[in-house]
């Protein structure tokens, strides 16, 4: 994910440059750092699972620990909207959670988390966030 991340980066950076609006939206199987007061027992669910470990977790030093890069990456150079629109920092994850919904759940949905996104580039955050 990370490869792509930085490939999708390269890319908006030239369209920004040209000024074009961005929005990069859908499921990224990724976890957001900003709802990281959210995630206190995903190291341990997902330890369980080696599909899951494979997907969410990194190791450093002998520690795992919650993979965020690839949000933090893309969020260098992109507004993550449910935090712009007011959500916040304090925001309750678990209430806005994108997995499992009521009508799709699977082992891979393991826990109440945030996996789908709506990003923007500056060009369109400076109009939406005062909009």
């Amino acid at each position: 994910r990370l490869k792509e991340c930085e490939e999708i980066i390269r890319i908006a950076r030239g369209l920004s440059e040209d000024g074009v609006p961005l929005v990069l939206l859908g499921d990224l199987n990724s976890l957001s750092p900003r709802d990281a007061q959210h995630h206190g027992e995903l190291v341990q669910r997902f330890r369980g699972d080696q599909r899951l470990a494979r997907k969410f977790l990194r190791v450093a030093n002998g520690t795992e620990f919650l993979d965020y890069r690839p949000i933090e990456l893309l969020e260098s150079s992109f507004t993550d909207m449910y935090l712009g629109v007011g959500a916040g920092e304090e925001s309750d994850c678990s209430e806005q959670a994108t997995v499992p919904t009521r009508i799709y759940t699977d082992d891979m949905h393991a826990a109440k988390m945030r996996l789908d996104y709506i990003l923007v580039n500056s060009i369109l955050s400076s109009k939406t966030l005062h909009a």
